[in-house]
């Protein structure tokens, strides 16, 4: 899956449809009539159809994840006997579905903005990016954690590929066991891994950045230059390294 619009644009696109979906959704219910009720809801199912239309023709693929996850963002209110629902009831279930998806945008906006192939796709050697090791992936998958620090959980063959890393079912999980057990994640095991970050292994970032830094800024010593004997020329004599600076300074006052 490759965005094919350009990521600021789609990034302030889709902020936009977030904050119109929020518009809707804090409209104050309570003195609606018949005709406001129809007129939202045409408002709602308008967002959903242009929303839909904007991720299709944002991706070189029509049916990809994010279109995918999209249209299956529905609450457990959409799948409830819909029979002789008044205006009123069918907002309400609409609406619950609009809230849905504009998480579900948020969700997956926060994972492509740690895509590297996806917001800096120039910058990223896909040839080096395969022959990653098992330790520059963990590192990898931390850093990207780091950014995605929330309460949700999220896959992480998802954020390996659109890392430009292809990693084999038993590398991922031997990864997951690793960090597991050092209690650096928490793990779901739904269909795929679904990966949070701890506050151990948060704090473990922290650690390690600030330490970094610090290497960084350490300004190493000047190296000390061993001095030899200096012969003088007129007496021939031959002064020990400890001497020279003496007889310099005695040579300057004379």
């Amino acid at each position: 899956m490759e965005l094919i619009t350009k990521w600021k644009s789609f990034k302030t696109t889709v902020q936009h449809f977030i904050n119109d979906a929020n518009d809707l959704l804090y409209i104050e219910r309570g003195l609606l009539t018949d005709n406001d009720c129809n007129y939202l809801i045409e408002k709602v199912n308008n967002w959903i159809n242009t929303c839909q239309k904007y991720l299709n023709e944002s991706f070189d693929l029509a049916n990809n994840e994010f279109i995918i996850g999209f249209q299956a963002a529905k609450p457990f209110s959409h799948y409830l006997p819909t029979a002789n629902k008044d205006c009123f009831n069918k907002l309400n279930g609409l609406l619950d579905e609009l809230n849905t998806k504009k998480k579900t945008l948020i969700y997956y906006l926060e994972l492509l903005s740690i895509s590297d192939t996806i917001i800096q796709p120039k910058l990223v050697d896909k040839e080096i990016r395969k022959s990653y090791t098992r330790r520059e992936m963990i590192e990898l998958l931390m850093d990207k954690l780091y950014h995605l620090y929330n309460s949700n959980y999220y896959p992480i063959q998802r954020i390996f590929r659109g890392n430009g890393i292809k990693a084999t079912k038993e590398t991922v999980n031997e990864i997951v066991k690793i960090l597991e057990q050092k209690g650096f994640i928490r793990v779901i095991s739904n269909r795929s891994l679904l990966v949070q970050l701890s506050h151990k292994g948060k704090k473990y970032i922290e650690e390690k950045r600030t330490f970094d830094l610090i290497e960084k800024q350490i300004v190493p010593a000047p190296e000390i230059q061993k001095l030899e004997p200096v012969t003088i020329e007129k007496t021939k004599e031959t002064l020990k390294p400890e001497t020279v600076y003496h007889h310099f300074e005695r040579q300057m006052v004379s």
